[in-house]
């Protein structure tokens, strides 16, 4: 998965949604960081 799933996309531009609304929520994203570095 980290692989293929993340490190593949290294250096690639991601768009976001138009509206605002749809965009993701930065608190949650540091969230789910943390927990994707806990499992480690």
């Amino acid at each position: 998965m980290l692989r293929h799933g993340l490190q593949e996309m290294h250096g690639s531009v991601i768009y976001l949604p138009r509206p605002r609304r749809d965009h993701p929520d930065p608190s949650r994203i540091g969230e789910r960081y943390e927990q994707f570095r806990s499992a480690a």
